[in-house]
């Protein structure tokens, strides 16, 4: 998989593609579709490649049905803007063209990042400070990753009310493309043989808010070896023992310092996001953030899902949050304690002062059974 950097340049951004040539972001023709809800706000602008399709209408329909799904679950007084295509990611090196994403893809994001601090070791300090700002607890003091930087997504900069420590100046938070060839299905339950579109834009724009890891299996893995998300603070292979920060390492997530088990992480796919869930003895649970998305299934986030995000420092509506994440779509190896998404703990730390942020760009990639 190739990965790229996204960097701010002033006015626009620019992507700094492996090999050296640089593309401008193409420009959409509409302006955004903005959803509101009990706090957060998500302000969606499509390409032309949506715009222009015979069913657009339906195809934005169906992913502003996410997107304010995502608004009435999230408290976070704050907007999440996303740029939506078909056919690549943009921005991709390429026009934004009637093409797969990749050979069996189905649908992937990028989410823009900011660096939390001038050294390894105060990125560690900051985004632990900042997490238990917002509510969390239960961080390791420890840096579990071995001292690798680490970056946030530009999205969740903002819903932790960081925009003015941090750089939030490119224009998306994240970039999510839908393959132009895979059999989709727009409506609630897909028919067999198509895949739920509803379920890969909610696995793709929680990975927009943040819900990444530096780890994945690539050959362009290398340009992220030294980096680590906030998510990455939370990998367990045993209570308050974090697992090793390998590619291939077998590990669950936590947020409660590895007591409750969330879920499997996937150690094993080709090519897979170490953020996603594991399907090794197939895909026989319906969560949306599984590695594995499964044609003719309705599937969805779980319980699960909403403690990640919560873990990440994002304020869950009780009611809404057990309206879009449902402990029916719960992930293997998640607890069976796990029924409902908890209220936010209050915090343990104080926010620290940060160094100098700067920008990166992470890829994300759905396989044509998921990512």
């Amino acid at each position: 998989m190739a990965l790229e950097s996204l960097f701010k340049t002033g006015a626009f951004a620019t992507l700094s593609v492996i090999g050296g040539t640089l593309f401008a972001i193409a420009p959409a023709i509409a302006g955004p579709s903005c959803t509101t809800g009990t706090g957060l706000e998500i302000c969606v602008t499509y390409d032309s490649s949506i715009t222009a399709l015979a069913n657009a209408s339906t195809v934005e329909s169906s992913f502003n049905t996410v997107a304010q799904q995502f608004a009435n679950a999230l408290t976070n007084q704050t907007s999440i803007d996303i740029y939506v295509s078909s056919g690549t990611i943009a921005p991709s090196g390429s026009a934004v063209g009637a093409r797969p994403l990749a050979s069996g893809a189905v649908a992937g994001s990028y989410n823009v990042t900011d660096a939390m601090g001038a050294s390894a070791a105060a990125s560690f300090t900051n985004t632990t400070a900042a997490l238990a700002a917002a509510g969390v607890k239960n961080l390791p003091v420890t840096d579990p990753t071995g001292g690798k930087t680490f970056y946030m997504a530009q999205a969740e900069v903002k819903a932790l009310g960081l925009a003015s420590t941090y750089s939030t100046s490119s224009p998306y938070d994240g970039y999510i493309g839908f393959s132009s060839t895979a059999p989709f299905y727009f409506g609630t339950t897909p028919v067999s043989g198509t895949y739920s579109f509803q379920a890969a834009a909610q696995h793709e724009i929680d990975e927009v808010l943040g819900r990444t890891s530096t780890l994945n299996d690539s050959a362009a893995a290398a340009l992220y070896l030294n980096q680590a998300n906030p998510l990455d603070l939370f990998r367990y292979s045993a209570p308050g023992t974090p697992a090793s920060f390998t590619e291939n390492a077998s590990a669950y997530l936590s947020t409660d310092g590895g007591t409750t088990a969330l879920g499997t992480v996937d150690s094993t796919t080709t090519g897979g996001d170490r953020s996603d869930w594991s399907v090794q003895a197939g895909p026989t649970t319906t969560d949306a953030q599984n590695t594995i998305l499964s044609p003719g299934t309705n599937q969805g986030l779980s319980v699960s899902d909403g403690m990640v995000l919560k873990g990440l420092g994002y304020g869950i509506a009780p009611g809404n949050g057990t309206g879009l994440f449902l402990a029916a779509n719960n992930p293997a190896g998640a607890a069976s304690s796990l029924t409902s998404v908890s209220a936010p703990e209050p915090a343990s730390l104080s926010i620290l002062a940060a160094g100098a942020a700067f920008a990166g760009l992470m890829r994300r990639r759905r396989p044509t059974s998921g990512d």
